[in-house]
């Protein structure tokens, strides 16, 4: 029997009721001799008549039999659930254009806050950020909205199709890209918004010496290039002036031989003045070192990932009976407070920490300069750590990284042979985010660089081009001769843009439809109430002329 069928039983319930209860009303017979022996007034008084009204008693079970009727027919209180929906927000290398005050970033997040603004509370809502930036869980709309507007963009390409690759088509989805392509049952929101740009591509390092690659759309004229090279711990700087077309490339070069110095380990490149995209105006390269990385402990996957993704990096995994002097960097878990340093550059890894509450982490300032892209990063992108170790004493060490608190957390003494690096946390998945930051790779680079810079171990000519906002280690090696133009700012079209295409409203209205409803079933309040109404309706009712029980309910 289905569910509704069960509301069929109350009216039979209450004709049998209604049944018994006139057949408990019958009137008493009693049959005597003569009426007279019990008074006159008794004999010619009429017979009484019969009462129609249902007694109490009645009520009270005809009301347990309808409850009973209903709690058997499931019902269910219904109300509205939590939604959820996918947001997708490309930020990258299109998305940093800002013409005359306007920012493509800002208009595509302020109509991902539109949809914001439909959610209830309680909803939960699926971010995902192109090019990626580490896991972002289902997030509440507060919170997403706070990442939203915490979100710069990068100086990379998106792939969105690997992003709504992911997207579930079982919940409303919803992309906001300068590109964003058309896809069914999934809501764009798209501003291709163009302006005059001028950005480099390329930046290489070789025999020959320094070239950058260059172009540019709707500046014409001479631009002004600064370049940066770190040569044995040193920084040279040089500026250039290169002509650039209407809608063009050029190609800058510092020769070897006028170089004031013999080798050069990093080159960073700056375009200085405006345009409307700044992200394409710096680039760097750094010079494949082969360093010889040996794992003494086990830092932990992201650590590992990060040495091995570093150009020129060989991390293998240490014997402790092996000559140090075998490896430029040894990483090790603990330094023993009465043996001597290994005959290398040493990096102090924990293995794990103290849990503790998250706290905030700040960079100092280097003084030689050497973690320059790690301090950058950590300044426009702080990370926390919730899980600390103790640090071993460094006489004479730089703090690289201090907690909120005022506490050290990342020591640094010396470079080549002489690095010692000691970490004050474990730099593993949920004992710090450092992992998910950008300045987490380049640290490690840096680190390698630096252990590499003084001990004679550049062993290869080759020079690789990295992303300086996020991609750092994604490097493009640029063969002899002329670089090749890089992957990272190549060049945009001239044409203004197209006009704002912001989400149909219509696919704003439906996300109410869309809601899920969410039953609590209530069937057992109304078994309650029905034996509660049964429990009533067995009370013997009263005679109020006496006080006591009335007449036949002794029956």
């Amino acid at each position: 029997m289905s569910a509704p069928a069960w509301l069929l039983l109350a009216p039979v319930a209450w004709g049998l009721l209604w049944l018994l209860e006139r057949w408990r009303r019958q009137p008493l017979r009693v049959v005597v001799a003569d009426l007279r022996l019990f008074g006159g007034e008794l004999a010619d008084a009429p017979p009484p008549r019969a009462r129609r009204r249902p007694s109490r008693a009645f009520w009270w079970r005809a009301a347990a039999c309808g409850a009973l009727a209903v709690a058997a027919a499931e019902p269910a209180w219904t109300r509205p659930g939590r939604l959820e929906v996918d947001l997708v927000l490309d930020r990258g290398l299109e998305s940093g254009f800002e013409v005359e005050g306007r920012s493509s970033l800002a208009w595509h997040r302020a109509q991902l806050e539109r949809v914001l603004d439909c959610l209830a509370a309680d909803d939960r809502v699926h971010l995902t950020l192109e090019p990626p930036r580490g896991g972002v869980p289902p997030l509440s709309p507060a919170d997403a909205r706070r990442v939203l507007a915490a979100t710069p963009a990068v100086a990379a390409r998106g792939d969105l199709e690997r992003a709504l690759g992911g997207v579930s088509g079982l919940r409303p989805a919803f992309v906001a890209s300068p590109s964003a392509p058309a896809l069914a049952g999934v809501a764009r929101a798209a501003w291709p918004l163009r302006g005059p740009n001028r950005g480099i591509t390329g930046v290489s390092v070789d025999e020959q010496g320094v070239a950058v690659a260059l172009s540019g759309v709707g500046l014409p004229g001479p631009c002004e290039l600064e370049l940066v090279v770190t040569a044995r711990g040193v920084g040279h700087t040089k500026r250039l002036t290169v002509e650039l077309p209407a809608r063009g490339s050029a190609l800058a070069r510092w020769p070897r031989d006028a170089w004031p110095f013999d080798v050069a380990e990093r080159v960073a490149a700056r375009l200085l003045g405006d345009d409307c995209l700044a992200l394409d105006d710096r680039g760097f390269a750094l010079r494949e070192a082969r360093v010889r990385v040996g794992l003494l402990s086990d830092p932990g996957p992201e650590v590992e990932r990060a040495l091995r993704a570093v150009p020129g990096a060989e991390v293998v995994r240490a014997e402790r009976d092996q000559d140090p002097a075998a490896y430029d960097l040894l990483v090790v878990e603990r330094l023993a407070s009465d043996a001597p340093l290994p005959p290398t550059a040493v990096a102090v890894v924990p293995t794990n920490g103290v849990p503790g509450p998250a706290v905030g982490v700040r960079a100092s300032v280097d003084p030689a300069e050497a973690f320059a892209h790690t301090v950058d990063a950590v300044h426009a992108a702080p990370f926390s750590v919730a899980s600390r170790s103790p640090l071993p004493a460094l006489r004479g060490a730089h703090a690289l990284l201090q907690a909120a608190d005022g506490e050290p957390l990342a020591l640094v003494r010396g470079r080549g042979r002489q690095l010692v690096l000691a970490l004050g946390f474990p730099p593993r998945r949920g004992a710090t985010s450092w992992v998910d930051a950008r300045a987490f790779p380049f640290f490690w680079a840096e680190l390698l660089a630096l252990a590499a810079d003084a001990s004679g171990q550049v062993r290869s000519r080759e020079a690789g081009f990295a992303d300086e906002e996020g991609a750092a280690l994604d490097v493009g090696v640029f063969p002899p001769g002329e670089p090749r133009v890089g992957t990272v700012a190549a060049a945009l079209p001239a044409d203004p843009g197209g006009r704002p295409q912001p989400f149909d409203p219509a696919a704003l209205d439906a996300l109410e439809a869309a809601r899920p409803r969410a039953e609590t079933p209530c069937g057992w309040a109304l078994f309650l109430l029905a034996a509660c109404l049964g429990v009533g309706s067995m009370r013997p009712p009263r005679d109020p002329s006496r006080g006591g029980l009335a007449a036949g309910s002794a029956r």
